[in-house]
């Protein structure tokens, strides 16, 4: 069970929505009100005395989320006395945090994941577009406005066409592209999507097919539905070479044609699609500018003669009338939302709509968890590695990542570059943080660390953290079906570069600098590293010390390349060796670098 705090929430709403959705859930929900608002302090589970000014600082201490009004104000003080007790979530039910009101940047640097309300949730004009599209391809597959005029002439006509397992196609995959994608799935559609801004992490994220062009989606739909934004690329963009690449008896629905200037169709081709029957039906919702709302025009230049065609629907674009009943029932449909977000999050079940954090839904996906393991290591990795020629702190200059593959997920999406990166700098300021010589590092020490927060920190710390890419150039990976590559670069211009991979499910190390011709390892455990002169009796004497120390020795791998003069040596121990045995180590000859890796 965990402790939310909801703070000056309506409580006329909250008490028949998000609060007993909390409760439901199993946690303990508390009330407060502060008196900035001017709403009387009603019922709770277990209501919370008004108090006001530095008693929320102290009230806060006992909570593990808090559930806020958007206008509400927390302090950066607030923030960073919550995150040193068990605060971990703050959510608002909007589309987003009020920087004024809410640090963003501290709340991420204290680790605490803010939740608003994602797009689909509250982004009801979108919702009502995808529902217009929706309602004319329903009149245009049933055939209903043919179908009315016939039974008032007491004929009999045929009843149209069902959608199910039609192939659907969407340009444009924004918000409103989404809420139609959604739709479409509902109705058994074989959905498929092209937008050029949009990776195609989204639309499997959305359960859909990605088109990589549009000449993809037009050879492989039999309704497409445009939702992309009027442009300079994109006005005509449906013109006579894509009408040829369409199936016969396409459908095409738009809901934002203008009536006063050109839109996404080509008029000329429009007409030509209808006559000819390679267009079965064409459904507009009409945009009227409001400069010319007086405008008796009717319908785009070229479209007049289609008005009375009977697989041709026009409308025009009108908002949905709001009443101060329906905007109490969308406030209660917000807190219930708001409600179940925390939940789900709070429980790691789900991250829907984090502001701070768009990536963190990827974070509890089965198939990247071998590859935040892998990523988590390698930071750790390369600081230990380094950690002899870090002569002071703060000397790391940068720290860049590329990825390759992937096996169920494709590392080379935005949020699964972002959930590596974040896991590689997570690794890596543990391991400064468990170092000795680091241990001043106070503004580092004061902050709780997680996959949110990891890469924050370190930037705030002036690391230059990014991707690299074309990351298939990286060296010695062409033949791996995933990777992911991590190179560290000092201010005394010492670098580092450390491949790794999962195998199956395990993470292992492939490449460090340009050794790969070494079995690939587990970077796990007690790791000893040593270059040395390719001499003999070299690894002896190091394997006898070990052994004379009762030092086991689990694994061992060794790589020696003509390209280079030292040879890399990789030992997995049992125990670690003392600083006296590193020392004795150290001091064999031929043994140029020696280093101890703790995973």
């Amino acid at each position: 069970m965990h402790k939310i705090l909801c703070i000056d929430l309506q409580p006329s709403v909250a008490d028949n929505s998000c609060v007993p959705e909390l409760i439901q859930r199993g946690h303990q929900v508390d009330q407060y009100q502060s008196t900035s608002f001017d709403v009387e302090c009603g019922p709770a589970a277990s209501p919370v005395d008004r108090v006001e000014g530095e008693t929320l600082q102290n009230l806060i201490l006992d909570y593990d989320a808090l559930l806020i009004s958007p206008k509400t104000k927390l302090s950066r003080n607030i923030l960073q006395r919550g995150s040193k007790a068990k605060l971990r979530m703050i959510a608002t039910p909007s589309r987003r945090f009020d920087s004024t009101n809410v640090d963003v940047m501290e709340a991420t640097n204290q680790d605490i994941m803010l939740l608003q309300l994602d797009e689909m949730q509250i982004e009801e004009s979108l919702s009502v577009e995808a529902e217009k599209a929706f309602t004319l391809l329903l009149q245009l597959s049933f055939s209903v406005s043919s179908e009315h005029l016939n039974a008032l002439d007491s004929m009999q006509k045929s009843f149209g066409q069902t959608l199910k397992k039609k192939r659907f196609g969407i340009i444009g995959l924004g918000r409103a592209g989404s809420c139609v994608a959604e739709i479409a799935k509902a109705f058994d559609l074989q959905v498929a999507a092209y937008d050029p801004n949009i990776s195609e992490g989204k639309a499997k994220m959305l359960g859909i097919r990605y088109c990589d062009s549009l000449l993809e989606l037009y050879k492989n739909s039999d309704i497409i539905s445009f939702h992309a934004p009027l442009t300079g690329k994109t006005r005509s963009m449906f013109d006579d070479d894509a009408l040829y690449h369409c199936n016969d008896g396409v459908i095409l629905i738009s809901v934002a044609e203008h009536t006063d200037q050109a839109g996404l169709f080509e008029a000329k081709t429009l007409v030509k699609g209808i006559k000819s029957g390679k267009i079965s039906g064409l459904g507009i919702d009409l945009l009227q500018e409001p400069a010319n709302t007086a405008d008796t025009k009717t319908f785009p230049d070229g479209l007049e003669s289609l008005a009375a065609s009977p697989n041709v629907l026009f409308r025009s674009h009108q908002k949905p009338i709001r009443t101060a009943a329906m905007d109490h029932v969308s406030l209660a449909h917000f807190y219930r939302a708001i409600a179940e977000n925390l939940c789900n999050a709070i429980s790691r079940r789900g991250y829907r709509g984090v502001s701070n954090g768009i990536f963190m839904s990827w974070t509890l996906l089965p198939e990247m968890q071998p590859f935040i393991q892998l990523g988590e290591a390698i930071g750790k990795f390369v600081y230990q590695y380094l950690s002899l020629q870090i002569a002071h702190e703060n000397s790391i200059a940068s720290i860049s990542a590329a990825t390759t593959g992937g096996i169920s997920a494709d590392l080379s999406t935005p949020k699964a570059r972002l959930v590596v990166q974040n896991a590689i700098m997570k690794g890596f300021l543990v391991a400064e943080r468990n170092c000795a010589q680091h241990r001043s590092l106070e503004e580092t020490q004061n902050h709780r660390l997680s996959l949110l927060n990891a890469s924050f920190i370190a930037m705030s710390n002036g690391i230059d953290v990014r991707f690299v890419e074309n990351a298939e150039n990286v060296h010695g990976i062409q033949h791996l079906n995933n990777s992911i590559t991590v190179n560290v670069k000092t201010k005394q211009d010492q670098q580092l570069t450390v491949t790794g991979s999962v195998f199956g499910e395990e993470p292992r190390i492939v490449c460090i600098d340009e050794y790969n011709n070494f079995p690939s390892f587990r970077p796990e455990g007690n790791l000893l590293l040593f270059r040395n002169q390719d001499s003999p009796g070299v690894v002896a004497r190091i394997l006898k010390e070990l052994a004379t120390s009762k030092i086991n020795i689990a694994n061992f791998g060794l790589a020696r390349q003509d390209n280079l003069p030292l040879a890399l040596g990789i030992l997995t121990l049992d125990t670690p060796p003392s600083a006296t045995i590193m020392a004795t180590l150290r001091g064999f000859k031929d043994v140029r670098s020696l280093r101890l890796v703790q995973i």
